[in-house]
């Protein structure tokens, strides 16, 4: 018998083992945040055989949570620095606005020395599947203890052009992202603001590939250099900008979202009525939207005529997406008016193939789906409801699932 070289991947085909291994992983995905039961099982079941090892391991280190006041497990940098730091898909920093550095300070002039493994020595070297790092704050008023060496070590040490994911709540200056000019791949981008720079920006090798820009907090003037000079097709505000109105968006743009609410309808719809000029192509919509008039009348007449006026012009509208708050109106009335249409004026854009509508508040928390019905045409000739198929219960986040760069 000729002998067969050992191979070190698993020999069953994926669709035999991996279902199970993912079954016992449960809805956690954090390292962190298994059960005790769940990760009992998954190591368990690593030491059935070489299949099951691999992906029960692949679960446990595919995604890591570091809270920053708490010092990295040593078990877990241990195992890190064999094989199993290869399949860390995405890491999570939580800054607790701690300060860490007093803690073991004051830890040293009580005789009691704290140990503290910091995030920063994880074997980003060793990270080759490496796709997203996120760097969150619990607390977005108060000071960041983040270590910002962090952001050194990601330079000299990251897997080149393995990233496709930057994610932070704090602000960083354009020597901190520097990182990232190593990171040609690099299509999701989310920061507060970006850092006047000559050189970073300007540079060929800084986010050429960057699709998804979503602007978090503070200025935004750089960030809009960056989103008129990368191929950016998604654009999500999480703030208010100081010049909401700003013209001149690019006509590539195909999606945009604002995950904001403290605006008021009007500036809304004058937004959109902006957009339809300098971004034709846009595919998809989502904001939210208040509605805290004192009937539905007022709210139809005020507030949802202008805005079907405003969605007229988007004639590659394909996906609206609206969130419903200070909701002083029933489901079945702003239903009925997205099909009707009070205004026999205005007319939904002909692309237009669905309308999710989402209120939730203490006393109302509903979800209806207007889905357009195969080929026909949601502008002319509608009686009652033939042409819609009307879904009440909707799993928001399957549908946002459904479109492209959410």
């Amino acid at each position: 018998m000729t002998e067969v070289e050992e191979s070190n991947e698993p020999s069953l085909l994926p669709e035999f083992y991996r279902p199970i291994a993912e079954s016992l992983a449960g809805p956690h995905q954090l390292y962190s945040h298994f059960a005790g039961e769940e990760l009992k099982a998954l190591c368990s079941l690593a030491q059935t055989c070489r299949a099951f090892q691999y992906e029960a391991e692949r679960i446990i280190f595919r995604d890591l949570l570091f809270e920053q006041q708490k010092s990295c497990p040593s078990e877990l940098m241990d195992a890190l620095q064999t094989r199993k730091a290869e399949y860390v898909e995405k890491i999570t920093i939580m800054d607790s606005a701690i300060n860490v550095q007093n803690r073991l300070k004051s830890a040293r002039m009580r005789g009691r020395p704290m140990v503290y493994i910091s995030y920063t020595t994880l074997p980003f070297d060793r990270m080759s599947r490496l796709r997203a790092i996120h760097i969150s704050k619990i607390f977005l008023d108060k000071p960041t203890f983040i270590d910002r060496s962090l952001f050194q070590v990601l330079h000299e040490k990251l897997v080149e052009n393995t990233l496709r994911s930057f994610s932070s709540s704090i602000s960083l200056n354009s020597h901190e992202l520097q990182f990232l000019l190593r990171q040609s791949n690099l299509t999701h981008l989310r920061l507060p603001s970006m850092a006047d720079h000559p050189t970073l920006i300007p540079s060929p090798t800084f986010l050429p590939l960057l699709e998804n820009l979503t602007i978090a907090r503070g200025s935004i003037d750089h960030l809009l250099d960056l989103l008129k000079t990368r191929p950016v097709k998604c654009l999500v505000f999480e703030h208010i900008p100081n010049n909401f109105t700003m013209p001149n968006f690019p006509h590539r743009l195909e999606m945009i979202r604002l995950e904001i609410g403290l605006i008021s309808p009007n500036k809304v719809i004058h937004f959109l009525e902006q957009r339809t000029r300098d971004c034709p192509n846009i595919q998809v919509l989502s904001f939210r939207l208040r509605l805290t008039l004192d009937s539905s009348a007022s709210i139809k007449r005020n507030i949802l005529s202008p805005l079907l006026h405003a969605l007229e012009d988007f004639t590659h509208l394909q996906a609206l997406h609206i969130y419903l708050f200070g909701c002083h109106i029933s489901r079945e009335i702003i239903t009925d008016f997205f099909i009707d249409r009070t205004s026999s004026n205005t007319t939904l854009p002909r692309q237009l193939q669905t309308v999710l509508l989402v209120c939730k508040v203490k006393e109302r928390n509903w979800s209806v789906e207007l889905r357009r019905e195969g080929g026909s045409d949601l502008s002319n000739g509608l009686e009652g409801t033939e042409r819609w198929i009307i879904c009440k219960t909707v799993d928001e986040y399957e549908w946002m699932h459904r479109w492209k760069n959410w």
